[in-house]
């Protein structure tokens, strides 16, 4: 259920979310306790704001509903490799953070319209 505060934003219930994926992530690994925990304790307002500065933009109101409730994430399954979410101090551009992903896009040709 989407919710809606007072300023008309959307809010996602994020901590009712996450503890659904949480649920099932451990039920499928043998490797994790019941009482695991994937994610991690909220990011505060300075450190999101802080984020949107070193970016240089506005974060989308669900990435910031999301960072409030859970400072990244530590693991998901696809294909059985591990993934990560970034917390917000380490969130940053693909050109920054690896300069060769970022490079390999400049190959591709533009795809017309």
């Amino acid at each position: 259920m989407i919710e809606t505060s007072e300023a008309g934003t959307s809010r996602l219930p994020w901590t009712e979310l996450l503890s659904a994926v949480n649920r099932a992530a451990i039920s499928d690994d043998d490797r994790m306790s019941k009482d695991s925990w994937m994610g991690a304790p909220g990011a505060s307002e300075e450190e999101i704001a802080a984020l949107e500065r070193r970016l240089g933009v506005s974060l989308p109101p669900s990435y910031r509903q999301f960072l409030a409730v859970s400072d990244g994430w530590r693991e998901f399954w696809e294909d059985e490799e591990p993934g990560l979410l970034l917390p917000a101090a380490k969130v940053g551009w693909t050109r920054d953070l690896d300069p060769h992903l970022a490079s390999l896009s400049e190959e591709w040709e533009e795809i017309p319209d």
